[in-house]
């Protein structure tokens, strides 16, 4: 006994039903992907900045005398779509860092020796400067 596929084949509607299926799983899935993306970015940006303020806060307690930081030895870093600056103070006793995103992305990040992570969707609002990171009013900390 023959089954159904093997007496007809696949005809052009079942070829065209299977092309339609998969363009719509094709077009929910792609934005999702995108999305998660970012997120990776921004997380990836996130733990460069908590990873910064580490390295300082560990070169403070052993080579600063527990009084200074210093710039780290690449002070500019492009990873995962972010370009990380970093400054510090004239007398050394303050830094700062900076993520911002290179394209596509859409949140800035500062850190400074408090430690607390910024977040902020315009570059203006986010400035590293001299060891000092300045705030405008729709910076938010992160988490």
């Amino acid at each position: 006994m023959k089954s159904y596929l093997d007496s007809r084949g696949i005809t052009v509607f079942d070829a065209i039903f299977v092309t339609v299926v998969t363009v719509i799983v094709a077009a929910i899935a792609v934005p999702a992907l995108l999305t998660s993306r970012e997120l990776l970015h921004e997380r990836s940006a996130v733990a460069a900045m908590r990873a910064v303020h580490g390295a300082q806060i560990d070169y403070r307690a052993t080579t600063g005398g527990n009084t200074t930081f210093a710039l780290l030895e690449h002070p500019d870093i492009e990873k995962n779509n972010y370009k990380l600056t970093q400054s510090v103070s004239k007398d050394a006793t303050g830094y700062c860092a900076k993520a911002s995103p290179l394209s596509g992305e859409t949140k800035y990040f500062g850190v400074d020796q408090k430690g607390v992570v910024y977040w902020s969707s315009a570059d203006s609002e986010i400035t590293c400067s001299e060891g000092r990171l300045t705030l405008g009013g729709g910076a938010a900390p992160q988490y």
